[in-house]
Formats: C-alpha cells, sequence, structure tokens
C-alpha cells in the first residue's frame, strides 16, 4: 500500500483486500498451469503411441490384410482398432492444442497476479486520524465481496478450461454427433428412391450406371452459346470445379472449391436461379488442404444425390451430406489422401448409400479401400481394403449376371464388389499404370481401359480371380488416358485427351476406325438417341453418327472451356463451362 493508504483505514483495507485477491489469482493461475502443462506432457506422450501412421501394431495389421485379400476378419479388425487409436489420437491432439492456449493463460494470470500483489504487498502503518467505523466497515464489506467475485471467475474459468481438456470429444461433437467426430446424425428410417426415379434422372456421374446414355432421345442438337440461340439460361458459378452438374427432378447440384472453402450448390433446373449454397464444415481440426495439379483442381469429386440429400467430396478427404434444402446434414475427413494428382474419383450411389473409392499410395501400402456410408446420417456401413495403389476412376454401380455390383478399376486389379455389404465377388488383374477411366457394362460385358494397359472386355458372372477365365476379348488401339468409355450396346467407342476417337465392334473387339480430331477433350463422350455426342475443351459439342463408320452430324459452340460430362433431362441438356452453368432445350 502507498503513503496515502497508510493514513486512511478505509484504503489500508482495501489494499489488504486487493493484495489477498491478487495472491489468490496468483495462486490459481500457478497451478492451473502446472495441471495444464502435466495434460500437455500425458498428451505428448499419447500422440506418439497412438499415432495410426507410426504404431508398429498397425503397420502389421495393414501388411496382413495385402497379404490375405480373401481374410475377410481382418479388415474388420483393423479397422476398428485404428479407429480406437485414431480417438485416442485425436483426443491427445486436440489437447496438445487446446493445451498451449490454456498454459499460456494460466501464466499470464499468474503473474498479473503476482505484479498486482507485490504492488499492494504490506507496510507498517503511519499513525494518522481516524475514520468512521461504520464507513470502514461497509467499505470492507464491498471491496471483500469484488474481490471473492474475482476469485470465483477465475476458479469458473480454471474450471472450463480443466473441462475442455478432459473431454475434448465433447467438445470436437456437434449435439447428436458420432464420437468419432464425423458430425453424423442418429440414423433414421432408409430412404431408398424408387429405381425408376434413379432410370429417369442423373443422380450421380455419366448417370444411371455411369454409362452416359441419355434416356430421351428430344435433345436439342442445333444450338449456340455465343449468340444465345437455344440456350435457356446461363448460371455464373463462384468458383472453378472440374465437377459434373448431377440432377433430380428440378434441381441441379453441383460442387465448387478453392484452397480456402468448399461449397454444394443447388439451382433451380427450369430457370437456372441459384437456390442455396452450402459451405462446408467438418467438425474438429481443419483438415490440411493439398496442393492439386491445375488439371486436377479443388472440386473434381462428381456428388451423388438420392432426391433428399446430396453427397460431396473433396481432395483433401472432406466428404458431407447435405440435404436437398442446403442444410448440412453430417460431415467427416476421410484423412489427406496420399495421391500424387489430388483425389478425383467421383462418388456412386446404391439404395440408401453413397459408395467412395478412396484408392491411394502404393499397392505395398495397404492405405486403398472402398467405402459405404449412410446417405442420410453419415453413418459408415462398411469398409473394405483394396490390394491396389492410388486410382482416379469412380466406381460404377450395375446390375449384371443377375445381381447388382460395383465396378472399380485401379492397377492391378478391376475388382466387383457386392453393394450391400462390399463382399468381393470377381476380379481381374489386367490394368497398371495411374488408371483414370471408369468402367461401364454395354451388352452384358463389363469393359476396362487404360492407356498403360488395354481395353479389356469381362464377362462379369465369374467368382474370385476370373483372370484366366473370363476375358473376352482385349484392344490395343486408342486408349484414353483420362476419358471413360461409351456404348450403345453394338459399337463401344474410345476418346484420348489429344482427340483419336476409336470404335470397336462390342462383340468380337473388331476395331472399326480410328479418327483424329482436330480437338482435345477432357469430358467423357456420351450417347443420345443414335448419335455420340463429344464436349472438347475449347468448348465445341461434336455430333457424330452412333454407328459403325465415322460421320460427324453436327457441332455447336458454347463459348466457353469444357471440362466436365453432360447431364440428359426430357428436352433438357446442362453442360458446366468453365464459369458458367447452361441449360440448353427449346423454350
Amino acid at each position: 500500500m502507498n503513503a496515502t493508504d497508510q493514513h486512511d483505514p478505509a484504503a489500508a483495507a482495501r489494499s489488504r483486500a486487493c493484495f489477498l485477491a491478487a495472491v489468490g489469482a496468483a495462486a490459481v493461475g500457478v497451478v492451473f498451469s502446472a495441471f495444464v502443462a502435466y495434460r500437455m506432457i500425458d498428451a505428448h506422450g499419447r500422440m506418439v503411441a497412438s499415432n495410426p501412421k507410426t504404431v508398429a501394431e498397425i503397420l502389421e495389421r495393414r501388411e496382413a490384410i495385402v497379404a490375405h485379400p480373401d481374410d475377410m476378419q481382418l479388415p474388420e479388425a483393423f479397422r476398428k482398432r485404428e479407429q480406437l487409436l485414431r480417438t485416442e489420437f485425436l483426443r491427445a491432439q486436440h489437447v496438445m492444442s487446446t493445451g498451449a492456449y490454456l498454459l499460456a493463460g494460466g501464466l499470464i494470470v499468474a503473474l498479473a497476479g503476482a505484479v498486482t500483489a507485490r504492488g499492494y504487498r504490506t507496510r507498517l502503518p503511519y499513525p494518522g486520524p481516524a475514520a468512521d467505523g461504520r464507513a470502514v466497515d461497509s467499505f470492507n464489506a464491498a471491496v471483500g465481496r469484488w474481490a471473492a467475485l474475482g476469485l470465483v471467475v477465475a476458479l469458473v474459468a480454471s474450471a472450463l478450461g480443466l473441462v475442455v481438456l478432459s473431454d475434448p470429444v465433447a467438445v470436437l461433437t456437434p449435439s447428436g454427433g458420432a464420437p468419432d467426430g464425423s458430425g453424423a446424425v442418429d440414423e433414421g428410417p432408409p430412404h431408398i428412391p424408387d429405381p425408376k426415379d434413379v432410370a429417369r434422372n442423373w443422380a450421380s456421374f455419366r448417370g444411371p450406371g455411369g454409362a452416359a446414355t441419355s434416356a430421351y432421345a428430344n435433345i436439342p442438337a442445333d444450338w449456340d452459346a455465343p449468340t444465345g440461340k437455344g440456350i435457356l439460361w446461363r448460371a455464373p458459378l463462384p468458383l472453378e470445379g472440374k465437377s459434373s452438374p448431377v440432377l433430380w427432378d428440378k434441381r441441379l447440384f453441383l460442387t465448387a472449391a478453392d484452397k480456402t472453402q468448399r461449397l454444394v450448390m443447388g439451382f433451380d433446373a427450369d430457370t437456372g436461379k441459384e437456390l442455396w449454397r452450402c459451405a462446408v464444415r467438418v467438425p474438429g481440426p481443419p483438415s490440411p488442404v493439398p496442393d492439386v495439379p491445375r488439371d486436377t483442381g479443388y472440386a473434381p469429386c462428381t456428388p451423388v444425390t438420392d432426391g433428399k440429400h446430396v453427397v460431396a467430396m473433396f481432395p483433401n478427404g472432406d466428404l458431407a451430406g447435405v440435404d436437398d434444402q442446403g442444410k448440412q446434414l453430417w460431415a467427416r475427413n476421410l484423412g489427406k489422401p496420399d495421391n500424387g494428382y489430388g483425389h478425383g474419383s467421383s462418388l456412386a450411389m446404391w439404395q440408401d448409400r453413397t459408395l467412395v473409392l478412396f484408392d491411394q499410395g502404393a499397392l505395398e501400402d495397404g492405405k486403398s479401400r472402398l467405402l459405404a456410408f449412410s446417405s442420410r446420417s453419415g453413418k459408415l456401413l462398411w469398409a473394405r481394403p483394396r490390394p491396389v495403389g492410388a486410382s482416379w476412376a469412380s466406381p460404377v454401380v450395375v446390375n449384371a449376371a443377375g445381381k447388382d455390383q460395383v465396378l472399380t478399376s485401379a492397377d492391378p486389379w478391376v475388382i466387383a464388389y457386392a453393394p450391400a455389404d462390399g463382399t468381393e465377388l470377381w476380379r481381374v488383374k489386367c490394368m497398371t499404370g495411374d488408371v483414370a477411366s471408369s468402367p461401364i457394362l454395354a451388352a452384358g460385358t463389363v469393359f476396362v481401359v487404360h492407356e498403360s494397359a488395354d481395353l479389356v472386355a469381362i464377362r462379369p458372372d465369374g467368382a474370385g480371380d476370373v483372370t484366366r477365365t473370363h476375358v473376352a476379348w482385349k484392344g490395343e488401339e486408342g486408349l484414353p488416358d483420362i476419358t471413360s468409355p461409351v456404348s450403345n450396346g453394338k459399337q463401344l467407342w474410345l476418346l484420348t485427351t489429344n482427340g483419336d476417337l476409336t470404335c470397336y465392334d462390342v462383340k468380337t473387339g473388331k476395331m472399326l476406325y480410328l479418327k483424329e480430331l482436330d480437338e482435345a477433350f477432357n469430358s467423357s463422350p456420351s450417347i443420345v438417341g443414335d448419335q455420340l455426342w463429344l464436349m472438347s475443351l475449347k468448348g465445341t459439342t461434336m455430333m457424330i453418327a452412333a454407328g459403325p463408320e465415322y460421320r460427324l452430324l453436327n457441332t455447336c459452340k458454347l463459348g466457353e472451356r469444357i471440362f466436365a460430362s453432360a447431364v440428359f433431362a426430357d428436352g433438357r441438356l446442362y453442360l458446366r463451362g468453365h464459369k458458367n452453368l447452361y441449360c440448353i432445350g427449346a423454350k
């Protein structure tokens, strides 16, 4: 206390109360900081011990899965153990990141309390005039109450900090969410769309069955966007994206992104009005965003929809479900993909679930897997390890040989799975390299292709490894590096990035023609009625006779670059350009 306080009993009482409050705050800060430091040291040890990337047990399990791909019990045991380790790792990581701030706060409180207490330290009083006793008592009581309130506030703040450290899962998980931080909601009655609705809509990459075949022949084939001819509407897009739109009834959905934001958007299919945009938010600490090549971009994966839910995937591993009104239902991060070109596989849908082909790393890493999530809740329904390295092809759901099958293609295996539980049906060893072309089913035969391998026709009625028994024929000419094949059931077409169009006979594998086009392509070809439609990088759509001989029928211009594949509806064509979304049709 200062000299003035020593002559004034009321001031002396105030100084004593402030001194005691400051000492108490400093003590609380010291004890709190010591506890936080202890928790951080303990958390660091648990992080090292539970890191799924370095734990020897997990690495051994991965090797066992690769060595015994037919043992279905190993993947499930691996998944459960890895999930426990990941949860422990996230807990410890949260304690470390949050504890740093809490430790700094505790030390600041301790230092401030010590400095304040030093300023109010007790000194011997000097004689002075007596003060009114009742006033002094009243003043002392008021000062005491304020000092006590300050200590209570410090203690409450410390308690809240301890709660954050003691139960990080409660902080990471939103109300109703899953304890793994996925944000998944409780599972309710599944929404299974009518197969007829799936067939008439365009709910996934390249439409029903991934076949890129329009269910309608009345698509306008004479239009020109620069002059406005045949253009019903054009909607500007806020961010870039190589993903294709999907359509359900009168609503279009697509993704757009850059390095800092990931959007799912909804549009009115009749007017082009933007109905909503949802910025994807994943619970917990943000995942690192990889530096992806320009050709891939930050929104390369086409979403899926069942009419009520839209599920989207991004190259940083974010997977999110949104309802048809734009409200985020759930989101989770699958981990940063180990993929030099950036994750580019689009999603597939079967009944109430979304299928994610998460191929990454090298074959010996054991990182690749096929996952099934509830479209409504984000709950993981099943996961199957895959004996392949990174790929960019998309999974395709078809009905072949009397059963639903999920077709996948990667180096070195083409594998078919049962969508209900992920059981492997058959496999063929025929691919190599960076596989990006997706499989298709045509005339009861599965076709897969890549420029480093072959065009391979596979009969889909086998079981187990059918490499030697179920390959019908192979082709070696005109093999694409990016685009996927298309077929009308009689002929099959391949299109390379450089513009080589190759036609094969579906039954015999005979090459019917190879035509060099003066265009470059990233968008996969489509079938509309009796025509083959090709969308070039510079925005030209070529209509070609879908027959055994090459015959160009017409060309139309969009006026901007095209990376995405086309979407077809009754009398309508929807195209995503580099900057705008277009609807083409008769007014």
